[in-house]
């Protein structure tokens, strides 16, 4: 009797064991949670210095990177009342302190991270493959990204307008004092000033990418780190394996249409979807070159010229490579792993 229940306890599924790793993340994790309302909360929007003020900004971004990982490990460990109440504890530090200016933006970014994180550590320990983990991160990230950021668009897209118009007429007037011939100093302003306006309306993919490539980060770090202390987890599918699901089509063809029939807004808005998809796909494609790279045991002086060329081509090597990417979604030359990206 006592065999069997033994061999049925043998099967039930078994939490992972805790590691030193886990015990130490706790009390780094809690710290950097404080760094964070500190240097983000307190110093960022409080000092009139611009190097003290560019200095904590530059360091809330990368805590930011690291939370989305501590947050996550606490969270697969099961340690989310700690997490949760010692967040609330710090935003109720961080608004007192700063005499609750900018509330909303601290409290929508600092609920963002919590969640993010703790839902993709809740996620992983459930056993959820790491591409739907990711997805709905992800999903997390663009909602309340989307609520902090979309009211104050309008304003910081004319403000740039503006600036840039102002921008171009300096440049003209320098031109032609230096003596530069009309003609020439005519096409190369209207050529800066499109560069500048096609900038200026790509600002909230911009903005969204720079939430995102944390979070992408922090993720990369949790997973690569769960499955090397917890042997039983799948391995990550390597990066010369990463793909688009095929499920991304349909939204690509529909920012397509709004961006060739759609108004002024929706057109706005599909340029900025099409370009943080562009990012993905972009990914993808070199992931692809990359498996090639490796089948075909590519030398390293070829590799090395290969990515330098990628660099040079600029804007034309960044289309290329999202255009492969998004044709791999349809044909798979490397037998990748079905479902997975990372």
């Amino acid at each position: 009797m006592s065999r069997i229940v033994k061999e049925l306890q043998a099967e039930k599924p078994q939490t992972p064991a805790p590691s030193r790793h886990y015990e130490a993340a706790s009390k780094i994790v809690l710290p950097a949670m404080f760094l964070y309302v500190l240097f983000g909360q307190i110093l960022a929007s409080r000092t009139d210095n611009l190097l003290i003020g560019v200095v904590a900004a530059a360091v809330t971004y990368f805590i930011s990177v690291y939370l989305y990982y501590g947050v996550a490990a606490l969270s697969y460990r099961n340690k989310n009342r700690l997490l949760w109440l010692s967040g609330l504890v710090l935003a109720v530090i961080g608004l007192v302190a700063n005499n609750f200016e900018s509330a909303w933006s601290f409290l929508i970014t600092w609920v963002m991270i919590l969640l993010a994180g703790s839902v993709t550590g809740y996620m992983a320990h459930e056993g959820y493959r790491p591409l739907k983990i990711y997805l709905t991160g992800l999903a997390i990230i663009l909602l309340f990204t989307l609520v902090l950021y979309l009211p104050y668009w309008p304003g910081m897209m004319k403000m740039m307008a503006d600036t840039t118009v102002k921008m171009v007429a300096d440049f003209r007037k320098t031109l032609l004092a230096g003596g530069f011939e009309r003609s020439l100093v005519e096409d190369s302003a209207f050529n800066m000033q499109k560069m500048l306006d096609i900038l200026t309306r790509l600002i909230p993919a911009s903005m969204i990418m720079g939430v995102i490539v944390q979070y992408s980060i922090g993720f990369l770090m949790f997973f690569a780190r769960i499955t090397e202390l917890d042997t039983d987890r799948d391995k990550p599918v390597p990066f010369y394996f990463w793909k688009m699901p095929f499920g991304f089509i349909p939204v690509v063809i529909v920012a397509i249409l709004l961006r060739l029939t759609g108004g002024d807004t929706l057109k706005l808005a599909a340029d900025n979807i099409l370009l943080i998809l562009a990012v993905y796909y972009c990914l993808t494609g070199l992931a692809l070159g990359e498996y090639f790279i490796n089948r075909f045991k590519i030398s390293m002086t070829v590799r090395i010229l290969y990515y330098i060329l990628l660099i040079l081509s600029n804007l034309y090597g960044f289309l290329m490579m999202a255009l492969l990417g998004f044709i791999d979604s349809f044909k798979d030359w490397r037998k990748a792993p079905a479902g997975n990206m990372s």
